[in-house]
């Protein structure tokens, strides 16, 4: 007995997806396939939902067999529940699979053959705990009971391995942090002890949502970590309420945190985080500047033309050459 199993279409939610956009319709489309892997067709979908359907239908076998089983093993090493799809019969059946993780997936059909020899009794049985242990895995075989006993078929049965032709490649999209302050951008307003409050409501989502923020505040003080679950919503944490729907998520709380220095200090404060996703660990990093050398607001709508980089500075005896990028533009100050 052999079987094929062809793709009807694969689908999934469009690499634009965000968690928070709370939509999970899958497009319409079919995925094509551009590209080849150990040999197999290549399909690539997004998390956190890439769906497939299959047909499989049998040839090459005997038509006095007793049962025809074929299981579909779609790969999903996530979901032991529903990776396996049994049925039973010569009919052309459709198989239907959603992969929620990110992985790479490759799909089997196994095919078996049964045909009856004679029946047994249940004490004659070699596996007697469990009767059902001689067709593990497989479904339309099934013990009966006849005249108050337990009736077992004592099957055969011939079992091939037919590898699909495809792969299903699951990518996840990916978060963006940012990360913003209340300072103004008149330098004049920069006067230490220089407090802030910085918040990282801006951060975008991917294939899931957020699970926890790590701070790092840039001078020297200790790491803080924000998670979804630990109920901090004391100092220094303060809650914004920015995402409404979802108060526990950890962009809802910003940070005020106090900056000190010497005053003969030209040197700024650079402030970061690390979003991390639920389910996977995934994380983005972002930073902004405290201080004289003072970076516009990040946040998903700021140009290139807003953003200033620091790309270097150096000491030497005369003061401090800094080297910068402010949109395209690289510039060289020097300080005393």
């Amino acid at each position: 007995m052999n079987s094929t199993l062809d793709l009807i279409y694969v689908r999934s939610v469009p690499s634009t997806f965000s968690w928070d956009d709370g939509n999970f319709a899958v497009d319409t489309t079919s995925i094509p396939s551009t590209q080849t892997l150990n040999g197999k067709q290549l399909y690539v979908g997004y998390a956190p939902i890439t769906q497939i359907l299959a047909n499989s239908d049998v040839y090459n076998y005997n038509p006095g067999a007793s049962y025809l089983v074929r299981a579909t093993d779609f790969g999903d090493y996530y979901n032991s529940s529903t990776n396996v799809l049994n049925v039973s019969g010569s009919a052309g059946v459709k198989f239907r699979h959603a992969y929620a993780m990110p992985g790479l997936y490759s799909i089997n059909i196994s095919n078996a053959e049964y045909a009856y020899v004679d029946s047994l009794t249940w004490n004659e049985v070699t596996i007697e705990n469990n009767p059902a242990l001689v067709w593990t895995a497989y479904t339309g075989i099934s013990a009966t009971t006849l005249n108050g006993q337990t009736i077992v078929p004592n099957v055969t049965a011939l079992i091939t391995n037919d590898t699909a032709s495809f792969m299903i490649s699951v990518v996840e999209i990916m978060p963006t942090a940012y990360l913003s302050s209340s300072i103004s951008f008149n330098f004049d307003d920069i006067i230490f002890p220089l407090t802030v409050t910085l918040t990282p409501r801006y951060t975008q989502t991917g294939s899931f949502p957020i699970e926890k923020i790590v701070w790092d505040l840039g001078d020297g003080s200790p790491l803080i970590t924000k998670t979804r679950w630990d109920g901090n919503t004391g100092s220094p944490f303060i809650s914004s309420g920015a995402l409404s729907a979802d108060l526990l998520d950890p962009r809802n709380f910003d940070i005020i945190h106090t900056y000190n220095k010497p005053n003969n200090s030209v040197f700024s404060f650079y402030p970061s985080i690390t979003a991390y996703t639920y389910s996977t660990g995934s994380s983005d990093t972002c930073s902004i500047t405290v201080g004289p050398i003072q970076s516009h607001l990040m946040s998903p709508t700021t140009t290139s033309a807003d953003e200033f980089s620091l790309l270097q500075t150096e000491l030497n005896e005369d003061g401090v050459v800094i080297v910068g990028q402010i949109g395209t533009d690289v510039g060289i100050w020097k300080t005393q």
